[in-house]
């Protein structure tokens, strides 16, 4: 956001502040400087005590700020960071037998064993990897590594990212529209709106760097699927249109997912020429 108002407006302030943020977070223990990677979160205010777990979403949207930033700097340090975190997605988030990536890196600490020496000492946690394929964190990513691709040369990020398109298109699509939330040897969890919303701004990423109508058709196939099967006739989009357990129950519109779905409409109306798509973009901010 403060990007896009520094671009819009050219007042300083808003990328002196985006700095500051990207570089504080990089200069914290947030940063995993021996492994690679950003934790999710720290459990201090001055991030110097980080909960152990690495998520996809995270390191792609990561990806995305520090590329756009070393575009309006031209500074190495953002585009050294930008590299490693590409580094870390491709090795500890990835395996060479399929395109997508995994979900996260989390530890745990095993219990101690009864013949420890030191039983007071615990002992050193052990990194896990999720290997569940999301496909809503495997959106965001493929619109990360299409930004690594023109901003830093890079076309084996091009090519990921549209072998990451297909394959999430062609195993996590769901016959009645829409898309699987993941695959895990199936696939599961169909309904969820920021799954369709993700994918169709990562076809309009590719569209737009690649000019293949193939992603352009699939991205108004999601278009429609979302009116149909998310829209609240008072205004505003569903985040759900399959009821499954716990809070899935209950469909409730949620403001930062509708922000979201206005921002897929309004790029498909621009990119398409088809102007009614912003009408739909009213509608997820109506309510």
């Amino acid at each position: 956001f403060l990007l896009y108002l520094f671009e819009v407006t050219g007042t300083p302030f808003y990328l002196e502040h985006v700095r500051l943020t990207l570089e504080k977070m990089w200069a914290s223990r947030t940063f995993d400087a021996r492994d690679g990677g950003f934790f999710r979160y720290s459990s201090r205010a001055d991030w110097q005590e980080p909960h152990p777990e690495k998520l996809l979403d995270d390191q792609a949207a990561l990806l995305r700020n520090y590329l756009h930033t070393y575009l309006l700097t031209d500074e190495a340090a953002y585009r050294n960071t930008a590299e490693g975190l590409v580094e870390y997605l491709n090795t500890t988030l990835s395996e060479a037998t399929q395109p997508c990536f995994f979900g996260c890196q989390d530890y745990v600490r095993p219990e101690p064993s009864a013949s420890a020496s030191r039983p007071s000492e615990p002992p050193p946690l052990l990194s896990l990897i999720d290997q569940l394929v999301y496909c809503d964190a495997n959106a965001r990513a493929v619109s990360a590594y299409l930004d690594a691709w023109w901003l830093l040369g890079r076309a084996d990020c091009k090519a990921r990212a549209l072998n990451v398109i297909e394959m999430l298109w062609s195993t996590l699509r769901a016959p009645q529209g829409g898309m699987y939330h993941y695959a895990a040897g199936t696939s599961h969890v169909p309904g969820l709106l920021m799954d369709s919303v993700m994918m169709g701004l990562a076809l309009l990423d590719a569209y737009a760097v690649c000019g293949h109508a193939v992603y352009l058709e699939r991205a108004r196939q999601l278009a429609e699927d979302i009116v149909r099967q998310h829209r609240n006739a008072a205004g505003g989009f569903c985040d759900i249109s399959a009821t499954g357990p716990a809070s899935l129950q209950y469909p409730v519109t949620v403001l930062t997912q509708n922000a979201t779905v206005a921002t897929f409409y309004v790029r498909l109306a621009d990119l398409s020429g088809t102007i009614d798509y912003r009408k739909t973009a009213y509608w997820a901010l109506k309510r």
